[in-house]
C-alpha cells in the first residue's frame, strides 16, 4: 500500500468516529440529523480518496472517481440544508436551486466524460483529470453552496451580536457553537472543504466541520449556560 494513503486513512477514521459520536449522542434533533448527513457524505468522500491513494488498479480508477463524485456533487446541498435548519430559515428559491443543481449535475458526471475525463498517477496516488465542465460543475455544486451558506451563517451571527443575544439559533444548546463563539464559523475553518475534489489536499482539513461541531457540543455549551444564568 502507498504510505501516503495513511493520510486519508487517519482522516477517514476521525471523520467516521465523529459521525458515530453525534449519531449516538443525540440523533433525535432535526439539526443533528442534518449534520449527520453532511458528516456522512464527507466520510464517503474521504473513503473514495483513500481508495485512490492506495491506489486501486487502473481498471477501477474511473469507476471509483465517478462513485466518489456522488459525495462531492451533493455535499454543497447537504451543507446548505444543515445551514437552513440550523438558523431556522424557511426553504426558498436558493435552497431549491442548489438542490436541483446537485441532482442535475449527477447525470453528465456519471454518464459521460465532460466532467471526469480521466486520471493521472501522482506520487501520492491517483488524481482526477477534469473534462471541459469540471470547473463549472465544482463551482456550482461546491463553491456556491458553501459560500452562500457561510454568508447566511455570518448574517445570523451578526444580527445576534448586534442585539447582544446569547441564546441558541439551532434546536438546542448542543448545536449552538455559532451563537456563542462566532470565530468558529469563520470561513477559514470551514472553507477548506471547498477544494478541488480531485486534488491531493491535506485530508485533515476535511474533518474541520465535524470537529468544530462536536467541540461546540461540550466547550461552548458551558459558555451559553453561564451567560443564561447571568440573565443575559
Amino acid at each position: 500500500m502507498n504510505p501516503w494513503a495513511t493520510i486519508p486513512f487517519v482522516s477517514l477514521f476521525v471523520s467516521a468516529m465523529l459521525t458515530v459520536y453525534v449519531f449516538g449522542y443525540n440523533r433525535t434533533q432535526t439539526v443533528n440529523r442534518a449534520y449527520l448527513m453532511v458528516s456522512f457524505v464527507v466520510t464517503l468522500w474521504i473513503f473514495g480518496d483513500f481508495l485512490l491513494w492506495i491506489p486501486v488498479p487502473d481498471s477501477w480508477a474511473i469507476a471509483v472517481l465517478k462513485a466518489e463524485s456522488l459525495a462531492w456533487l451533493t455535499l454543497g446541498f447537504w451543507f446548505t440544508r444543515f445551514t437552513y435548519i440550523f438558523i431556522r430559515r424557511a426553504k426558498d428559491k436558493f435552497y431549491y436551486l442548489i438542490l436541483t443543481a446537485s441532482i442535475v449535475l449527477i447525470l453528465p458526471t456519471l454518464l459521460g466524460n465532460l466532467v471526469i475525463s480521466g486520471f493521472v498517477h501522482e506520487y501520492w496516488g491517483i488524481r482526477i483529470v477534469g473534462g471541459p465542465l469540471y470547473g463549472p460543475v465544482t463551482v456550482v455544486a461546491i463553491a456556491f453552496p458553501f459560500v452562500f451558506s457561510l454568508y447566511l451563517l455570518d448574517c445570523k451571527i451578526s444580527r445576534l451580536n448586534g442585539k447582544g443575544v446569547s441564546h441558541p439559533v439551532g434546536d438546542n444548546n448542543q448545536c449552538d457553537f455559532c451563537a456563542t463563539d462566532p470565530e468558529l464559523c469563520d470561513g477559514n475553518n470551514i472553507a477548506p472543504l471547498v477544494r478541488n475534489p480531485g486534488d491531493g489536499a491535506d485530508h485533515t482539513e476535511s474533518a474541520d466541520l465535524q470537529s468544530v461541531y462536536v467541540c461546540g457540543d461540550h466547550a461552548l455549551q458551558i459558555s451559553f449556560n453561564r451567560c443564561r444564568g447571568c440573565g443575559q
